[in-house]
């Protein structure tokens, strides 16, 4: 059997974030259509599948193009991929059909070439449809084309789309399958919860709640083939809503660099049951854990967080009502 490896505190396998997807057909999409990419995404992609019915063969660069532009601000202001077919050496035994993707920019009607990769298999050359693939993530675009899979063409250093506003574009009549368009959520963003440190101490110096307060790691019962450990938390426990917030203090060793003080960490919903509550926890990647998990805070003040699919439990001791 395969074992997967899960995060609770602990390690994830990979960065899930929550993602927005937007899918538009051929027939629905109106000429000069804009697509409007959300600027606050941690990620983004864009996907188009068009053909070139005109597409002609003949000497020197290809005339025939289409692509995406993003950052578009007017037909002369803008960021672009394009794929251009064209012949080797057009009439000649040697001759070859090759496609060239094409990265640059158009400002005040002057186009300035930034890269070029000649694709010489895996898309089609003439007149049937490809698919460009363009994927944004920690200022690098890397730009994917194919008739039926994807391959990577070429890897830049651009940051994300700042306008949001994205447009296929080309020099002549060209025949659009669909689009797609989507963005992974930037959770350390979600997850700022907007609370300023000393209001936080000066209302657990003041708080009678037993479950408010500071919290620390005591220890942990886990099953190691379905979760590790990420770090030894301290977390800050407030009520909200019914129910309380659990934010991060300190204390974490994976993906420590993205975890700032008080953002939230987990949430805890009341049940009719007392001291027992639903427990909402995100990892230390910050992905969502919602399914079954519960916190129980016993009699001798030591808090409990269950998380029976991965056979783990971590518990917590409060510290004081504020730090000192």
């Amino acid at each position: 059997m395969k074992i997967a490896l899960f995060s609770i505190f602990f390690v994830s396998a990979c960065f899930l974030n929550a993602q927005q997807r937007h899918y538009y057909l051929g027939e629905d999409l109106p000429a000069d259509s804009v697509f409007v990419i959300d600027t606050a995404s941690a990620a983004v992609a864009l996907e188009a599948r068009c053909a070139m019915p005109n597409a002609k063969e003949g000497r020197g660069e290809g005339r025939s193009w289409w692509g995406v532009a993003w950052d578009y601000r007017s037909p002369d202001d803008y960021d672009y991929i394009i794929m251009r077919p064209f012949n080797s050496d057009f009439g000649s035994l040697d001759d070859r059909r090759l496609m060239a993707v094409e990265y640059g920019t158009m400002a005040q009607e002057k186009r300035t070439v930034r890269a070029v990769e000649t694709v010489a298999s895996g898309v089609n050359m003439t007149k049937g449809f490809n698919t460009l693939l363009l994927e944004w993530d920690r200022g690098t675009l890397n730009v994917y084309a194919g008739s039926k899979g994807l391959d990577m063409v070429m890897t830049v250093k651009t940051p994300l789309p700042s306008s949001g506003r994205c447009k296929l574009i080309s020099d002549s009549r060209i025949d659009v399958s669909s689009v797609v368009v989507e963005g992974s959520e930037d959770m350390t963003r979600s997850l700022l919860a907007g609370y300023d440190m000393a209001d936080v101490m000066q209302r657990l110096a003041v708080s009678t709640d037993p479950v408010e307060g500071v919290w620390s790691y005591l220890d942990r019962e886990t099953d190691d083939s379905r979760a590790r450990l990420g770090g030894n938390y301290s977390v800050i426990i407030l009520a909200a809503d019914g129910g309380y917030e659990i934010l991060y203090l300190d204390g974490a060793r994976v993906n420590g660099t993205m975890w700032q003080p008080l953002m939230i960490k987990g949430v805890l919903k009341a049940t009719p049951f007392e001291r027992h509550y639903n427990l909402v926890w995100y990892d230390s990647m910050m992905t969502r854990m919602d399914e079954e998990n519960h916190a129980t805070l016993s009699e001798e003040g030591v808090f409990s967080l269950e998380f029976p699919l991965y056979r783990s439990r971590i518990r917590l001791f409060r510290q004081s009502g504020a730090i000192r």
